[in-house]
């Protein structure tokens, strides 16, 4: 015991150099079409009628008067048409989101150009000024693989210029490295992880999807208002990690008292009774919801059986259409916060986003269409702006600080990292059995000003804007003289016997996007610690020098699974003996560790 003490507070104290001195590296689902109307008819709306109550809380930099030239359209010229690669889910878990995504991103080009697509052997045909734009869509079923699979086949097949999805915020993800990989701009919707434009942030990724915290910052001061106290659950993956983060910032700030850890269920959990009693154990005033997909329904039921509802209320942003009568029946006269519903917005753009959409598909504008239609709009506004020029540094360059009107109004994506700073509502619910889903009574409009979440590494990028946090206990920094006084403390380190690390992380998993930033950072740390690059016994036995101690590192793949992660980690500890435990990148899988690392008392690193 007292070995793994002077060992823990050693590593400890290794591992605070290399955060303070290091860089880190980089970041873890056919209808008849009717002729749209002419141009002049499907020109940018006015500026939009503000709801009751608006608040605006961001404020975009004024734009400066434009001359009369650059008022006037701006001539496209392009020798090859352009081609763009959308990609949703079709026929996967998340097939209900994506269903929104495919059919209103082509109603946004039919919108630009002012008539429909023409059906051609494997892409739809627009053409924009003079320039083809040619629309290949793919399905990825909201699953990374896929998602590579098809990226890739895009990329080196069709030769696409732009990409365009997806639903998933873990296949999104994968779809920001290939774009960086082969330096293709990106336009995210409707996925709304934090980490899109935060952690995994790269030049090439842009969205019109709101982010985790443009979610919160809109819910959490009216909920502050009617609870003290609350809990939170949401899926294990980084949509889930994003939304708990932001929430509990933007309520904490706003006054809100979190009683209780986190709550995380992997995204496939149809059994919520461990989860609803976790809740009902905190005591909180409400419980917040972040989630996406199948999971409502046996989460509520969960919740209703187990009586949950009965001892707290349930706070969680306003959702789709569909699953508004099954999630919130017993919430009438509730206010929450919702991104968007076609009842809201009172612009041009939006009512022919209504009429087409009932026109063409029979049914209402739903939760993401407004996303979809403004990625379509904000390729368009680039391409006008750059001549038809779609290379990548181009559209880069368009696409930085540019403002357009969409079915939300007038959408800024931020020059820093790339936010979509848009519209998102309050709203009191009615009912919800409306034939029409006019669910809903406004209330008011927020254009919520969010952190910039950009890596370490990045920060300069992001200026002005509030960096990292909300909440003025997550801005405080270190008082000065911190990192000297810690240096001071370090000595000459001296083992009798090697140190053992069990490193423990996704290599080929749902997560193992992120557990590739673990597997070639967490090495690199010790290499800068220790002045030389580490000797390599065999690709999962690592051995370095750091002054007279010789430091192992024994690797792992627990493919984000907490059974295997249990194997592995037990392994580690019986058979290789570590002393000291690292990992992981899902948090089902750490509370694994955890309880493994309290059984044999060997202190673990998350």
């Amino acid at each position: 015991m007292k070995k793994h003490n002077r060992l823990f507070i050693l590593f400890t104290l290794l591992l605070a150099t290399i955060f303070i001195l290091a860089a880190c590296g980089g970041s873890e689902p056919a209808a008849v079409t009717e002729e749209a109307p002419a141009q002049e008819e499907a020109a940018p709306a006015e500026e939009a009628t503000e709801a009751p109550a608006t608040e605006e809380t961001a404020t975009e930099p004024e734009v400066e008067e434009e001359t009369a030239e650059s008022e006037a359209s701006m001539e496209m010229s392009c020798e090859e048409p352009i081609k763009v690669g959308l990609i949703s889910d079709a026929t996967g878990a998340l097939g209900i989101y994506g269903a929104h995504i495919l059919r209103s991103f082509p109603l946004g080009l039919e919108y630009a150009t002012g008539s429909a697509g023409e059906e051609m052997d494997g892409y739809t045909s627009y053409m924009y000024n003079g320039c083809e734009i040619q629309l290949y869509v793919r399905d990825d079923q909201s699953t990374p693989e896929n998602t590579a699979t098809v990226g890739r086949e895009l990329i080196e097949v069709e030769n696409v210029d732009v990409l365009v999805g997806t639903v998933s915020s873990g296949a999104t993800a994968t779809l920001q490295e290939l774009a960086r990989e082969n330096e293709i701009p990106l336009i995210v919707a409707p996925a709304a992880a934090n980490d899109i434009t935060g952690a995994n942030f790269n030049e090439y990724t842009f969205r019109t999807s709101r982010n985790n915290y443009q979610d919160a910052v809109n819910i959490c001061e009216y909920l502050t208002n009617e609870y003290d106290t609350f809990v939170q659950i949401a899926p294990d993956y980084s949509f889930g990690y994003g939304g708990a983060t932001a929430f509990r910032d933007a309520c904490t700030l706003f006054g809100g008292e979190f009683v209780a850890d986190d709550i995380f269920a992997p995204a496939d959990t149809t059994e919520f009774t461990p989860y609803m009693e976790q809740i009902l154990d905190s005591g909180a005033d409400a419980f917040i919801v972040t989630w996406a997909g199948g999971g409502f329904v046996p989460m509520m039921q969960a919740a209703q059986e187990l009586g949950v509802l009965d001892e707290m209320a349930m706070a969680a942003g306003f959702v789709d259409n569909a699953v508004m009568p099954v999630f919130f029946a017993n919430a009438i006269g509730s206010t929450s916060g919702i991104l968007y519903h076609y009842t809201q917005p009172d612009n041009e753009v939006n009512d022919w986003l209504v009429e087409q959409v009932q026109a063409q598909h029979d049914t209402f504008p739903d939760l993401f269409d407004a996303d979809a239609m403004n990625a379509a709009l904000l390729l368009t506004s680039a391409l006008e702006k750059t001549g038809g020029d779609a290379s990548a540094d181009a559209l880069i360059g368009a696409m930085e600080g540019i403002e357009f009107e969409g079915p939300k109004g007038t959408i800024y994506i931020r020059p820093e990292d790339h936010v979509a700073i848009q519209d998102m509502y309050i709203v009191k619910l009615d009912n919800v059995d409306d034939p029409e889903f006019k669910y809903f009574e406004a209330v008011a409009t927020n254009r919520p000003n969010v952190p910039c979440l950009l890596p370490e590494e990045m920060a300069d990028r992001c200026g002005d804007l509030p960096i990292g946090a909300l909440s003025l206990e997550s801005l405080q920094t270190e008082p000065d003289g911190a990192e000297e006084e810690t240096m001071a403390e370090m000595g000459t380190a001296v083992c009798e016997e090697p140190v053992k690390v069990g490193l423990i992380t996704d290599a080929t998993g749902a997560l193992g996007i992120y557990g590739a930033h673990i597997l070639r950072s967490f090495p690199y740390g010790l290499e800068y610690a220790s002045g030389t690059a580490g000797e390599a016994i065999d690709e999962n036995h690592l051995k370095y020098q750091l002054d007279e101690c010789e430091v192992e590192v024994f690797i792992r793949d627990d493919q984000s699974n907490p059974e295997n992660t249990a194997t592995v980690a037990r392994e580690l500890i019986e058979v290789e003996g570590v002393d000291i435990l690292v990992g992981t990148v899902s948090s089902g899988a750490t509370a694994t560790i955890q309880e493994l690392a309290r059984e044999n008392e060997i202190p673990l690193i998350v």
